[in-house]
């Protein structure tokens, strides 16, 4: 029959994906994250014993660009991934349980993520070149790690259920 209707449109679901090159990637990005960083400093040592100002700064400008660029690309995939995921979830059905309270989650978790890496990559190159005193150093793992940890933990809190008055039972 050429005149039935086609089938309603169902919402996307995920997708079983191959994932065996998954795990090698992200095992040789971390060790290209860890081991660069490492290298530098060990340089910076071996420069610092050899008094050598010169190549400590260059060192030091490196130092600065390499963790500025890790930082930069957690951020990019937070916002790329983050905005995905935030995508995927609007296009399921309004009746869907709990949608609306998981969009915004996943929101605020890549909103205040992608923030967070963008300010502490923004302040790292700045006080890379600028002499740090506790108090600033403080101000800086207070506005780039506890801050945005517990607006985290705020937001991805999980109560337990309410209890009714049958329901409880004590412990003895």
């Amino acid at each position: 029959d050429l005149t039935a209707a086609p089938p309603p449109r169902r919402p996307r679901q995920a997708r079983s994906l191959p994932l065996k090159h998954l795990r090698p990637a992200f095992f040789a990005c971390n060790a290209v994250v860890y081991a660069v960083p490492l290298a530098i400093s060990i340089a910076q040592q071996k420069e610092l014993a050899d008094h050598n100002d010169h190549a400590r700064s260059v060192l030091k400008i490196a130092m600065a660009g390499v963790m500025c660029a890790v930082w930069l690309s957690a951020a990019a995939g937070f916002v790329f991934y983050g905005g995905r995921l935030f995508v995927m979830l609007r296009r399921f059905p309004l009746e869907s349980k709990g949608r609306r309270k998981k969009l915004q989650e996943v929101g605020m978790v890549a909103g205040v993520s992608t923030t967070s890496f963008v300010v502490r990559a923004g302040l790292f190159a700045t006080l890379a070149f600028v002499k740090t005193s506790l108090y600033t150093q403080f101000a800086y793992f207070l506005v780039v790690e506890i801050i945005p940890v517990a607006i985290i933990l705020l937001v991805l809190r999980k109560l337990p259920p309410k209890r009714t008055a049958d329901g409880y039972h004590a412990i003895r």
